[in-house]
């Protein structure tokens, strides 16, 4: 499933929005970048696509809610591989929202619904990542548990996301994820796991993801020290530092490899996360990013997985400027009536 449309009514800024993610009809774009100032609503549009998703759709209770409307959220997600004899859009709405043009309509949009939360649970195969910009990185120790519990288990309804206002910590989180990619890897041997999940795939693709966007700042990812196994990481100078150690950039870069490549993995039954679908939405992207990395971050995004949806968003024009007019979406605050909107193509660019 990739995003084809989102509609908010309501919520934070918005009276009513709706924006297109698709380049045309029914192909949705592999990477939309929402620019604006503070304030203008991206991080609600974010929460908003999170909480009305395929498994985990939900009223939003820590977003504001403009008084005298009914606040919902709709979006359109694209089936293609989740219903290969009718490719057609998903449609899944707040809890309580009639979406569908009449009851008829809306019964039968409610019951595949339905349908799909449980396609989802029985099988996996959707996978999607929110990182909030409240994401912090405190120190912690690495814990590994019964895998079966934790790393291996697909939480649609837990995962790292924007449920949390409050932020979210990400620390234990990574390096539990990069332990098991070493781990598990060097104990499969020439054998793949149980269950037909390799997590072979896991920890190539995190080593190639790593490579390629610790690029920028000179890092290198060195796998596990062998007395803690806690992940570590190779300077430009030499020196070999564990993730608590590193510079808040790398730390951030790090998360989004690791946190990303491994909700691909689990969602797709340890296939290949390079060659599997899924969408992955990044609040305030440019957070703690130098200008020079800030340049070279969305195309390596799509080297690292390229068969990813990315929606990201910025209040940086360096980093709105980095990708080519289609790509971008501007959120602006209107002088006469106060009210945020959209705009796309020419009107989009940032001065």
């Amino acid at each position: 499933m990739l995003l084809e449309r989102v509609r908010v009514v309501g919520l934070g800024p918005f009276e009513a929005i709706e924006l297109d993610l698709c380049e045309r009809p029914g192909e949705p774009r592999a990477l939309t970048v929402l620019a604006g100032d503070g304030g203008t609503g991206k991080s609600t549009l974010l929460a908003a696509v999170s909480a009305t998703r395929p498994g985990n759709h939900v009223v939003q209770t820590s977003v504001y809610r403009r008084p005298g409307t009914k606040p919902q959220t709709v979006c359109h997600w694209r089936l293609a591989a989740e219903d290969p004899e009718r490719p057609h859009a998903l449609v899944v709405a707040t809890p309580g929202t009639s979406a569908g043009a009449d009851d008829k309509a809306e019964q039968l949009r409610r019951r595949e619904v339905v349908h799909f939360d449980r396609e989802l649970a029985a099988k996996g195969g959707f996978a999607f990542v929110g990182i909030p910009g409240t994401r912090r990185f405190p120190r912690a120790n690495l814990v590994i548990g019964d895998p079966a519990r934790t790393i291996l288990r697909q939480d649609t309804r837990g995962a790292p996301g924007f449920q949390d206002a409050s932020g979210v910590d990400l620390t234990r989180a990574v390096k539990l994820i990069l332990a098991y990619a070493k781990l598990s890897s060097a104990l499969a041997g020439d054998r793949r796991g149980e269950a037909g999940a390799d997590p072979r795939s896991l920890g190539a693709a995190i080593d190639a993801g790593m490579g390629e966007l610790l690029a920028p700042v000179g890092h290198l990812y060195r796998g596990l020290d062998p007395r803690t196994f806690e992940p570590r990481f190779e300077t430009p100078t030499g020196e070999l530092l564990p993730f608590d150690a590193l510079a808040m950039q790398v730390r951030q870069l790090v998360a989004i490899v690791a946190l990303s490549t491994h909700q691909l993995w689990v969602a797709h039954r340890g296939a290949d996360p390079r060659e599997c679908e899924g969408v992955v939405l990044i609040d305030d992207v440019d957070l703690h990013l130098s200008t020079g990395t800030q340049l070279e971050l969305l195309p390596r995004l799509r080297r690292v997985l390229p068969r990813v949806q990315w929606v990201v968003s910025t209040n940086s024009p360096v980093l709105a400027h980095s990708v080519s007019v289609g790509e971008l979406v501007t959120l602006r605050r209107d002088a006469e009536s106060a009210r945020i909107q959209a705009y796309e193509g020419e009107l989009s660019l940032t001065h």
